[in-house]
């Protein structure tokens, strides 16, 4: 039991020493510990702001792309029965399946007689307003209710498309938000109509702006879809109907799968859907390489701190020869003094970590107090990095210590080294 306190008390007297060692040159201390703290804090902030930048983005994206999928006419597309081929009430079949929100079809409608221009001419007054105020060209949609609302469109004057129009074939038509301007239409207060190819469709309401998901709606003309196989016949094979879902978070994939059985039990094929892309799979080589080659920046900061730590304990060493001599002459054993000098340089790098962790941490709040950011930290790399300069210091100080263990005590008080 003595013997075990004996050893406690000698590392205690070690501590100290080295606590004060490292104490008595400030200005050194701080220069020593430079290349620990820039190197923790480059680690610390490379990894947390990337971290808090791939969160953004994989918010942003869950938001949009992982909560819609699309299911394509199949038959129309292949050219086997080319038309519309979703039932009258696909709509509230999907919405039956768990995890649909909303859901509606829509396509293209092809009035280029086999131009590559899908564009037609849509005017105002094609008579009196020639050629100033004729001419447009813009797409028309065939669109129902389901398919803004999926597509996260809002009505910024007039009403949406809803059952009645679709139900009666109503020569209506809402506007997007750069086609009404296009148009010189900012309300429907004043019941503005315009012609397509000499038909008279009044504009029942305009969009606000469509972001992402169809931002193509934005400059463009949206019918109710029986209006247009009524009045322009089925969509082409080029331009096959399709059906945009609105998922619940995380139920895409299996949506994904159900939707086409949801549609046609007997005949499933008929229509082909489209789950999300997994970006993550797009960008993880290169965010790995990018992330790679920064955290290698970082660990060479780190390792040049530590030489410098060597360096500087290395110099306290030659410095202090006379001091470690007379310990040894006085009966200090090498070992001991090895220890205090392998714990000195513990010290520079566990503290440089301490302050470098600190000042990564830092960096990430204001980046994401900047950018607006959630902040994402993992705790391990917090916690880890004091550890990590405290054995980068103890690595560093194992030469020094071993050149103490080779002080000659007559040598070293007659001022050699």
């Amino acid at each position: 039991m003595e013997k075990l306190l004996g050893k406690k008390s000698i590392f205690k007297d070690l501590l100290l020493e080295a606590v004060n060692a490292v104490a008595a040159s400030k200005v050194r201390t701080i220069l020593t510990m430079l290349g620990t703290i820039l190197g923790v804090s480059s680690f610390i902030a490379i990894v947390g702001l990337g971290a808090t930048a791939n969160g953004q983005i994989s918010k942003g994206f869950n938001e949009l792309q992982a909560t819609h999928i699309t299911v394509t006419d199949n038959e129309t597309k292949s050219g086997n029965n080319p038309g519309f081929n979703f039932p009258d009430d696909a709509t509230s079949r999907l919405k039956a399946l768990n995890g649909i929100k909303n859901a509606g079809a829509y396509f293209l409608v092809d009035l280029s007689s086999g131009s590559q221009n899908n564009s037609v001419s849509i005017d105002k007054r094609p008579e009196i307003d020639k050629p100033a105020n004729s001419g447009r060209s813009l797409s028309i949609y065939a669109a129902n209710e389901g398919t803004l609302q999926s597509a996260g469109a809002k009505i910024k004057s007039g009403v949406m498309l809803n059952e009645y129009f679709q139900r009666e074939n109503q020569n209506v038509v809402i506007l997007g938000c750069v086609a009404a301007k296009v148009l010189g239409i900012s309300s429907v207060a004043t019941h503005p109509t315009v012609f397509i190819k000499n038909t008279a469709y009044s504009v029942i309401g305009i969009l606000d702006e469509v972001s992402s998901i169809m931002s193509e709606l934005n400059s463009s003309v949206i019918m109710p879809i029986n209006t247009a196989l009524k009045n322009y016949g089925p969509p082409a094979p080029v331009h096959a109907a399709q059906m945009l879902i609105e998922t619940d978070l995380g139920a895409a994939k299996l949506a994904s799968i159900q939707a086409p059985f949801a549609l046609s039990h007997e005949k499933p094929k008929m229509f082909v859907s489209s789950a999300p892309p997994d970006w993550s799979h797009a960008t993880e080589g290169a965010e790995n390489s990018l992330n790679s080659f920064l955290v290698v920046l970082s660990l060479m900061a780190v390792v040049i701190g530590g030489v410098a730590i060597t360096n500087t304990t290395l110099v306290s060493v030659i410095e202090r020869t006379g001091e470690i001599g007379l310990r040894l002459a006085l009966g200090a054993r090498k070992i001991h003094i090895a220890i205090q000098f392998i714990l000195e340089s513990a010290i520079l790098g566990g503290i440089g970590s301490v302050i470098g962790n600190a000042l990564g941490i830092l960096v990430v709040l204001i980046g994401s107090i900047l950018h607006g950011w959630t902040p994402i930290l993992n705790p391990i790399f917090l916690l880890i990095a004091p550890f990590a300069g405290v054995v980068i210091g103890i690595i560093s100080g194992i030469y020094p210590a071993y050149r103490t263990t080779k002080v000659n005590p007559a040598v070293a008080l007659s001022g050699g080294v």
